[in-house]
């Protein structure tokens, strides 16, 4: 007989968690492998049906679970991977557009690019691997693939695939590396902070009018650009 619950407490990372249901005050065990559709992870609060079946040592489990409708929750991922898709996209502009005119390394632009890369895939892993309950990528390495350049890659998984994006000590940890990445860079360009500032607003002014072309963007002084050392 099929049963509907609610899901009142649930493990993201070791993929299980419980239901109650409003006749039953009895806790019903789930896990990630009894849910048909495992593209949709399920956080508490979502509402499911499911068989009730029993463990090998009697407890009462969900199996064949399916997650009711969350509409409101799927507009919210949306509308963060709007922000994500297009906060990415003008980073990679802004750092393509620097190296091209005001002769900011090329390698700069290379290493961002390898590194989300890297850092994608290795969410994507470790997301296979808490599906399977194998070995699972340590947060502290996903962290400093992050502060080492691959924050990009890291919010497109956290978006897209929907990984370590529920979990806020993660995603305060998270931010914070972003942050120091960019201040790095930041105080790397040195001198020419303020003109990279010029360029980034002919950025989001092509982006909302459509009008800036190429040839009004500001010129850098190439020949004074130089990577600075931090001591």
């Amino acid at each position: 007989m099929i049963q509907k619950g609610t899901i009142t407490q649930w493990n993201d990372d070791r993929g299980f968690g419980f239901i109650t249901t409003p006749s039953n005050s009895e806790r019903v065990f789930v896990h990630i492998k009894a849910f048909k559709n495992r593209q949709q992870r399920p956080k508490q609060g979502d509402e499911l049906t499911y068989l009730l079946s029993s463990d090998a040592k009697g407890r009462p489990c969900a199996k064949d679970a399916k997650l009711c409708s969350r509409s409101s929750t799927s507009s919210y991922t949306r509308g963060n991977s709007t922000f994500t898709d297009t906060f990415v996209t003008l980073f990679f502009i802004t750092l393509l557009l620097a190296g091209w005119r005001s002769h900011i390394p090329w390698w700069v632009s290379g290493l961002y690019l390898g590194m989300s890369v890297i850092t994608f895939l290795s969410y994507r892993k470790d997301k296979l691997a808490a599906k399977q309950g194998k070995r699972r990528t340590p947060e502290q390495t996903l962290h400093i693939l992050s502060l080492a350049g691959g924050w990009p890659g890291a919010l497109i998984a956290q978006t897209q695939i929907r990984h370590k994006s529920k979990k806020v000590s993660f995603r305060c940890v998270f931010w914070l590396t972003l942050i120091l990445n960019l201040a790095i860079l930041w105080a790397s360009i040195g001198d020419n902070a303020s003109s990279i500032i010029e360029i980034i607003t002919s950025v989001v002014d092509q982006k909302l009018t459509n009008t800036t072309t190429v040839e009004n963007l500001p010129q850098l002084d190439g020949d004074a650009f130089y990577i600075r050392p931090l001591n």
